[in-house]
């Protein structure tokens, strides 16, 4: 029975910490941003295939592409400051840590997925704030990842590409295969963007790949496997954009 006050001013100490968030949260509710993935725009879509001419000379076919992601998360500015507050996280995943700012989630996108097309990601409930980017975290596929395709085994992968190139100065198609485990953050500039209880309070931001450059710096007649999905996997990552809408 000694125990019984010391518990009960430890639930009164508690209690008293948590008001103040709690309200605070209260005061927040409302502030939402949702994220939106964008299927890649050109080059070419030609018969489910993109076509591409890289740095080196190759001409390329991408005949399938899949790319895994686990996250997306709302960054700050450098130096900005925010007000303490509590919010509360609107959707829990069941893969990865969720929060305010971040999405948890494991999921698999066609790179052939028609030029254009939307998919939601979340809604995040960031307090307070400027941010200026969005980071979409790319990391192997699991089994219960949304989205994985049938042509190809993309469990412990983080991306996987493939089809036929022609090599500089060459007119005969060779095929390629190119695939990684490596992990990767595309970060995505933002305007900025400002969200406040008083002005600001919904969002919609589009996270999409800019699609020119994915081959370039990979010279597939002399790459391995491995090689080539890292070179492809780090342009892509360097490729990302995102805008509001």
């Amino acid at each position: 029975m000694a125990f019984r006050p010391m518990i009960l001013l430890l639930v009164s100490l508690l209690i008293a910490f948590l008001s103040p968030l709690v309200a605070c949260g209260e005061q927040e509710e409302g502030i939402e941003v949702a994220v939106l993935w964008e299927a890649p725009p050109g080059p070419p879509v030609e018969r489910n295939e993109r076509r591409f001419t890289s740095d080196l000379g190759y001409q390329i076919r991408l005949t399938h592409g899949y790319l895994s992601s686990q996250s997306v998360e709302l960054v700050p500015c450098t130096g900005a400051v925010r007000r303490r507050s509590f919010s509360w996280v609107r959707e829990a995943q069941a893969h990865g840590i969720s929060s305010p700012t971040r999405l948890g989630f494991a999921r698999v996108d066609s790179l052939l997925a028609s030029p254009g097309s939307l998919v939601h990601l979340g809604t995040l409930a960031p307090p307070p704030g400027s941010y200026c980017a969005l980071t979409l975290g790319l990391r192997v596929a699991d089994e219960d990842a949304e989205g994985l395709p049938g042509e190809v085994d993309m469990v412990g992968k983080t991306i996987v590409v493939g089809g036929f190139y022609v090599a500089p100065g060459g007119v005969q198609e060779v095929a390629f295969e190119g695939e990684t485990t490596a992990s990767a953050a595309a970060k995505a500039a933002l305007g900025p963007l400002v969200l406040s209880g008083e002005g600001s309070r919904r969002a919609t931001l589009v996270l999409a790949l800019e699609t020119e450059r994915w081959f370039d710096g990979a010279d597939l007649a002399n790459l391995s496997r491995e090689q080539i999905g890292r070179v492809v996997l780090q342009n892509l990552s360097a490729a990302a954009k995102a805008s509001a809408r």
